[in-house]
């Protein structure tokens, strides 16, 4: 449990001598406290801060804000589908509670209260950690297709945002949860990447491989490409090349699958027709800054949604005239918004 107390602060108008007297004077009635009932939370678990004022002069107004760790970035906290506050008055004192329903990176940080008595506001802040997990796995591949006696090594791997945290990795193959080693995770452009060489493991049609992420309490998340073995005797689609991304060779009736492009999240997908020629592409990417405004819009009030809404559309305007074939999926993420 972390407690701590600070005096009242006045902004009344008082010189400093003055201030000061005003502070000691009031010591004796006002005080303001702030508790968690622990300094380190579960991914995605539920925690709850309580900010408690005795003071014998009525709160006309309790606000909350968040300052994010590694950047001077206060934001404000409302009442919403991931946060919800709830504040009690009686004589004698007023209590907030702020409720976080889900732990995630946007939640870690200093939270400060701040309870206004006309011109006199009364703040503390705790500070919040988080054990956390990928949100994100990018695979190179999500699917990948390996012929038989092709010769040819894979190289298949999982990246996530590089967001601090020291992360144990293991690769399994399933069925089976067969034991791979790898080498060290390497970091490249603000990701850390998990590399596997595919050399005389035999996977079989239909299996997996998994890239599994613990953190420091055994959370985990993992990630999955799937194995497709084309054999010399299957008919299939050949290699196609199209907006510099390679098809591979996939199997009558098959879908072939594809991460999307930097700065996007989501896939590609595309099939193998039972005539042998490919279908169009089906483009599910989202822009990545245009995803992540969809998860802040969760935890605001219906009028901070709106902003939100409003910064959406003003990407995906940026981003038509840029790159029209991804406008489809951006559109259907404001949709899920709305």
């Amino acid at each position: 449990m972390a407690v701590a107390e600070v005096a009242s602060q006045p902004n009344d108008g008082h010189t400093n001598q003055n201030a000061s007297s005003y502070v000691r004077r009031r010591r004796q009635i006002w005080f303001v406290n702030i508790t968690t009932f622990s300094a380190r939370m579960p991914y995605q678990s539920k925690f709850t801060i309580l900010c408690h004022l005795n003071s014998i002069l009525p709160t006309s107004t309790v606000t909350w804000f968040v300052q994010k760790p590694f950047s001077n970035i206060t934001e404000g906290i409302f009442r919403g589908v991931i946060s919800d506050i709830t504040t009690t008055t009686d004589a004698s004192s007023t209590t907030s509670n702020l409720t976080v329903k889900s732990a995630t990176a946007l939640w870690r940080g200093t939270y400060t209260c701040n309870f206004i008595n006309g011109s006199v506001t009364h703040m503390v802040s705790t500070s919040v950690d988080i054990d956390l997990l990928p949100e994100v796995i990018t695979t190179s591949l999500l699917q990948i297709n390996i012929i038989d006696n092709a010769g040819k090594p894979n190289s298949i791997s999982c990246c996530v945002n590089a967001d601090g945290e020291n992360y144990t990795i293991a690769w399994t193959r399933q069925p089976g949860a067969k034991q791979l080693s790898a080498p060290p995770p390497q970091a490249s452009g603000g990701q850390n990447c998990t590399t596997l060489l595919i050399t005389s493991d035999n996977p079989n049609d239909g299996d997996s491989y998994v890239c599994t992420y613990a953190n420091k309490i055994n959370q985990n998340v993992s990630g999955f490409i799937n194995v497709s073995v084309v054999k010399k005797t299957d008919k299939t689609c050949p290699e196609d090349i199209v907006a510099n991304v390679t098809w591979l060779i996939t199997k009558l009736g098959s879908n072939s699958v594809m991460t999307c492009p930097p700065g996007r999240v989501g896939n590609r997908t595309r099939q193998c027709l039972n005539n042998g020629s490919w279908d169009t592409v089906l483009d599910n990417c989202v822009n990545e800054a245009l995803n992540k405004i969809l998860d802040l819009a969760q935890s605001v009030t219906p009028r901070e949604t709106m902003k939100y809404k409003v910064g959406k559309r003003t990407l995906i305007s940026l981003d038509k005239k840029t790159s029209n074939h991804h406008f489809q999926s951006n559109l259907s993420a404001v949709i899920d918004l709305i």
